[in-house]
């Protein structure tokens, strides 16, 4: 590969002399720092005076620094007659190419991904251009986003955005708008129906409108903005991600985000703490499926009667022995509460050890393991090699998890489980 030398906020970089794609309002080529060959992108876009000013607010917020998982600009020049700006590399593939994923999985990928939207929102900046394109995941399901060339703020001296999103994810508000050929900016609130639209094509695989339109813009757009979410009115197909699969909480926040009125439209937080919830609430029924079970009396896959457990029904006891020091502790876990362990809980752990770094929750039958570590946590089942936590670990039957090695950042403990 052939490479230029350029330099921007001081910073030596090189970038390829190919593109690496075509963005919507650019062009991206692969980039790194010349001293210490950190991956990079370097993107291209046409000048003016409202996108230079947008770039430089966005520089200035310094989002790039303060979340790494959205690929913002960290330093912009001008170059050869147009803006340009360097951002983090993101890692993975795009959504859109990403492996099939189990429900459980999508479910997580969903809350991860609320979870950096829930940051952008804290900022007071919308994304602008929502789609499975702008959105990168590793094979451990970790995402991040990207472009973010066409965000929303709320601040008033800030140019608005030259673009209205993508269609498939486009607000009634914005729909209406350009079909009747006076488009408007996109806002805080038409990022909350994509995203809402988006949440909906993850979790079952399909456009809310696949298999309910006759296939013509005029019946999609109709569809699109009659104020209730199509997953409503879909009659349950065989092999398909029943609606009932997510609960009634977070079916819920979808009625909400595809309301007509904007005001309606449940933020980022909200999403966030009903997705994780949600997570917390999943049952593997006998036949084999994993749902969301808050208040179903029939699995929503097979049909068949579910007796759900009692909320404070289990109780396990969870011993932490640290491996080097030998000294152990003994903690009740109850369903529906959890236990986090961290430097005040796991006997003689170090300084490396957050105060809440590794949580355990009963989930159905199953025991599973969150880390919220800032240095991490990896765990050895038996003979299997050695596997790091990501969040959120696949549940796995307690029996398992008996004697199950676990190195909290540099400290090794054993769990010894029993009822």
């Amino acid at each position: 590969m052939s490479w230029r030398k350029i330099s921007v906020a001081g910073h030596k970089f090189e970038v390829a002399r190919t593109t690496l794609g075509l963005g919507g309002q650019g062009k991206v080529y692969r980039a790194r720092r010349a001293d210490t060959k950190h991956p990079a992108i370097f993107k291209t876009m046409p000048t003016s005076a409202e996108a230079e000013q947008r770039l430089r607010w966005l520089v200035d917020q310094r989002l790039g620094q303060i979340l790494p998982q959205v690929a913002a600009p960290l330093a912009w020049k001008e170059h050869q007659g147009e803006l340009a700006y360097i951002a983090a590399l993101a890692n993975g593939v795009p959504l859109d190419e990403d492996r099939p994923r189990t429900f459980p999985e999508r479910l997580e990928l969903v809350w991860i991904l609320s979870c950096l939207w829930s940051r952008l929102e804290t900022a007071g900046i919308a994304h602008g251009d929502v789609a499975p394109s702008n959105i990168m995941i590793m094979p451990n399901g970790w995402a991040d986003l990207i472009d973010l060339d066409n965000y929303v703020t709320q601040d008033p001296l800030n140019p608005a955005p030259s673009m209205i999103g993508q269609h498939p994810m486009m607000a009634p508000e914005l729909r209406m708008a350009r079909n009747a050929g006076q488009p408007i900016p996109p806002t805080i609130e038409s990022d909350r129906f994509a995203w809402a639209v988006l949440f909906s094509l993850l979790l079952f695989y399909r456009h809310p409108t696949d298999g309910q339109i006759d296939g013509t813009p005029a019946s999609f757009d109709a569809a699109m903005t009659s104020g209730i979410w199509p997953e409503r009115n879909r009659a349950a197909q065989a092999g398909e991600t029943p609606m009932a699969a997510v609960g009634e909480p977070l079916a819920k926040l979808f009625d909400g985000a595809f309301s007509l009125q904007q005001g309606n439209r449940p933020n980022a937080a909200a999403w966030r703490v009903v997705l994780g919830q949600s997570l917390k609430a999943m049952v593997r029924h006998r036949c084999g499926q994993v749902f969301v079970g808050t208040s179903a009396r029939t699995c929503p896959w097979c049909g068949a009667a579910i007796q759900m457990p009692t909320v404070h029904g289990d109780q396990l006891t969870i011993r932490v022995r640290n491996i080097d020091t030998g000294r152990e502790a003994a903690y009740m876990l109850s369903r529906g509460r959890g236990l986090m362990l961290g430097r005040d809980t796991i006997p003689d752990a170090t300084a490396y050890v957050s105060g809440r770094h590794l949580e355990l929750v009963i989930v159905g039958q199953d025991l599973r393991l969150v880390s919220h570590g800032r240095n991490g946590t990896t765990v050895t089942l038996g003979q299997t090699p050695r596997q790091s936590l990501n969040r959120l670990a696949t549940a796995l039957p307690g029996s398992k998890l008996d004697g199950a090695v676990l190195d909290v950042a540099n400290t090794r403990i054993e769990l010894r489980i029993g009822r």
